[in-house]
């Protein structure tokens, strides 16, 4: 056997392959491989699901002029891609580990793999004239921002864009070496978890296969089924048919009727609206026009759901609402279906004043 081989077997390398074959995590050779396979999301069939991305990646990376900030703290910057908004630059990204071989994003968690920032890292070899390049750093080290070869002799490393970890072939002395990292990362929509989701709802409740249609901005529209089972029809917008499709790319749900659950079964401490809190709760909104910034051809009408937040923030109202996204980010959210009872009640209120007025009038017309 070559001297390669020998060390390639004697070698932490090894270990590594043989936990990449069965979907696992690099986490040292400490760890029994066994109690790795019960960790959430790390079993080969989540993997596949949550690493299917439904927007293109364009073959050349973002230019400089394409970057807008982001964020910026003690632990990373980050970038966005104007023209492609799923696409995200990370800059000096701060590292741990356990072992002094694999690494990875500081704030991640075992019981949080969207805090994972090296999950779904665009691979380098992507664009084969290198623009998604991705560089290594030693902030501790003499020269911080000089980039570290993936064949440095003392300090090879490669990347795993799949699990998230930065591997270093050499065990690292963790007191003295402080690695960082930048890159390329996706944050948009993972196709094939969002078309099983839509499968299985579809499957249960619609007799519908949902498939997509296209690459680009992949939409997923449903293939009706008849009674037998052998005619297929594609769903377009007609009188006979109900229409639903859902755009990945710009987050469009578009279907023909929308019904929302409002059985009294389910509702409890039911009061009448009160005209006065209606009143005030719509004067205290701010309307507002704007763009999305992935789709500026057209004007839209809304509210800013930060602003709803502040200025509600004293009442438990189910207008606004956060959540943590896959990507780690916080998103806020309005829930438009909430101000249709408010505006009916006021819009009442005002189409019985205006009667009164008219009744008024038509009798002082006789006078």
């Amino acid at each position: 056997m070559s001297q390669i081989f020998t060390d390639l077997y004697s070698s932490d390398i090894l270990n590594l392959l043989y936990k990449k074959n069965l979907g696992l995590t690099y986490t040292g050779t400490s760890q029994l491989l066994s109690t790795e396979a019960t960790k959430g999301g790390l079993a080969v069939p989540n993997i596949l699901l949550n690493n299917i991305w439904t927007q293109e990646i364009p073959s050349i990376a973002p230019t400089t002029t394409d970057l807008s900030l982001v964020d910026t703290n003690v632990y990373y910057k980050k970038s966005i891609s104007k023209s492609n908004p799923y696409i995200f630059k990370y800059e000096t990204l701060n590292l741990k580990t356990e072992d002094g071989f694999a690494y990875q994003y500081i704030g991640a968690s075992p019981n949080n793999l969207a805090l994972n920032l090296l999950r779904d890292t665009i691979p380098p070899n992507y664009d084969p004239k290198g623009s998604y390049e991705i560089n290594v750093y030693d902030l501790s080290g003499p020269t911080p921002l000089n980039p570290i070869a993936s064949n440095n002799t003392s300090k090879a490393w490669t990347i795993d864009v799949v699990a998230g970890y930065l591997t270093f072939f050499n065990q690292q002395d963790k007191s003295q070496f402080n690695p960082a990292i930048s890159f390329w990362r996706y944050e948009g929509t993972k196709g094939e978890t969002l078309l099983n989701s839509n499968q299985a709802y579809a499957s249960a409740k619609l007799n519908v296969s949902l498939l997509p249609t296209s690459t680009a901005s992949t939409i997923y529209r449903p293939l009706l089924v008849d009674s037998s089972g052998t005619g297929v029809k594609d769903a377009f917008i007609d009188s006979r048919l109900n229409y639903l499709s859902y755009d990945s790319y710009t987050g469009s749900l578009t279907c023909q009727i929308l019904n929302a659950a409002s059985d009294i079964k389910i509702k409890q401490d039911i009061k009448e609206l009160s005209l006065d809190y209606a009143t005030d709760l719509l004067s205290r909104l701010n309307p507002v026009d704007y763009k999305f910034i992935n789709d500026t051809t057209k004007k839209r009408f809304g509210f800013i759901a930060q602003e709803v937040e502040e200025e509600f923030k004293t009442e438990s109202l189910g207008l606004h609402y956060k959540q943590i996204e896959a990507n780690g980010q916080e998103q806020h959210f309005l829930s438009y279906l909430e101000l249709i009872s408010p505006i009916i009640k006021v819009v009442n209120s005002l189409v019985k004043d205006i009667k009164v007025l008219k009744a008024e009038i038509k009798e002082l017309k006789k006078l």
